[in-house]
Order: structure tokens, then sequence, then C-alpha cells
């Protein structure tokens, strides 16, 4: 529920793609558009549903 919460919206309009932490490591292309992103929602990808690399051995 969003009621009796302040709601912040940041209008970024630029000519370069503003990377965000969903966007690691697939970048998507962006297009010439108007699109309300959450910005920092996830920590990561969710979109990369992978385990944890097993710990190195030297």
């Amino acid at each position: 529920s969003i009621e009796d919460t302040d709601i912040v919206l940041w209008y970024v309009f630029g000519l370069h793609h503003i990377t965000r932490p969903e966007d690691w490591p697939v970048m998507p292309a962006d297009i010439v558009s108007f699109q309300l992103k959450p910005a920092g929602f996830f920590d990561r990808n969710p979109a990369l549903d992978l385990p944890p690399s097993p710990p190195a051995h030297r």
C-alpha cells in the first residue's frame, strides 16, 4: 500500500542510457519513449536466476 507514503518521481531526460542495478550484466537497449522505471528496486537483475559460483581453488 502506498497510503500515507511519500512518492518520489525523478524525471530524467538525456541522450545516454542511465544504468541501473537491474541492467547488469545484461544491458538492454533503451528507445525514445516515456517510461516509469524503478531504480534500485532490486539489488541485481531478477531475470538471472543462477546459483552462486563455486569458490576458486588456487
